[in-house]
């Protein structure tokens, strides 16, 4: 999961991605911010199985936009594993 937060004093956003219980990680993860702005962060260390990040980015009056990544397996309902890499990205978000 990918959470974001906004610093209204700073301009700031930062970013982390956490993994799901059931997931296990065997490649790493990682997360970039990039904002409307051209600004941009990204924490992509394969060696990261819990959580990736924190990354930050001044986009007082920008929109921002996430993606995370995560390389492993998850546990299935039969207790068997998939193995898979999931790539998400939110779109543009903030904005203001």
């Amino acid at each position: 999961m990918m959470y974001l937060y906004y610093n209204k004093s700073t301009g700031k956003n930062c970013a982390i991605l956490r993994r799901d219980s059931k997931f296990g990680v065997t490649d790493g993860m990682g997360i970039s911010i990039d904002a409307s702005n051209g600004r941009s962060d990204s924490d992509g260390q394969r060696a990261y199985t819990q959580y990736a990040g924190p990354v930050f980015v001044s986009a007082a009056g920008a929109c921002v936009q996430l993606t995370g990544f995560i390389t492993g397996s998850w546990l299935t309902e039969n207790s068997s594993y998939l193995e898979k890499t999931h790539r998400e990205t939110t779109g543009w978000v903030h904005c203001g």
